[in-house]
């Protein structure tokens, strides 16, 4: 019933990218070479992507929020990391760079993959290793929706 009643609740107006799920800025951070090296070819399937190598710096990870940003604010965020530490890293930045932004946190694929369904997010940090559903699974799974 739970997921039913997520995948009922309309997308909210006034997002940077209203239109669909394909234009989210997506950054997927990975410890595979063998990932952010298909880089390319996971854009051109994916679209609007950013792969960052583990470990990723301050610095690098604001300069790669700023560029799939252009310029616009996120109201919504969404934060996948099955480490914790990270994502408590990941939650500062973004609270600094964005103090009014909404951020959504989870530990795994599917999960997020249910936040996605209820809400489209402005900005969406993935990681690509996670228990239940992958970072490349969860991005399948938001471009295929409307």
């Amino acid at each position: 019933k739970k997921q039913k009643q997520l995948n009922e609740v309309p997308a909210a107006p006034g997002n940077i990218q209203d239109k669909t799920s394909r234009q989210v800025p997506i950054i997927l951070i990975t410890v595979s070479g063998a990932v952010k090296d298909e880089q390319e070819k996971y854009e051109a399937k994916f679209g609007n992507l950013k792969i960052l190598l583990k470990p990723v710096g301050l610095a690098l990870l604001r300069a790669g929020t700023f560029s799939m940003l252009k310029g616009k604010i996120p109201q919504k965020v969404l934060l996948v990391d099955d480490d914790k530490h990270l994502q408590i890293v990941m939650e500062q930045l973004v609270k600094n760079m964005f103090p009014q932004t909404i951020i959504h946190s989870t530990d795994d694929g599917l999960p997020a993959w249910q936040l996605a369904q209820a809400e489209i997010m402005d900005l969406i940090f993935t990681d690509h290793n996670m228990a239940r559903m992958n970072g490349l699974t969860l991005i399948e799974h938001i471009r295929k929706r409307p």
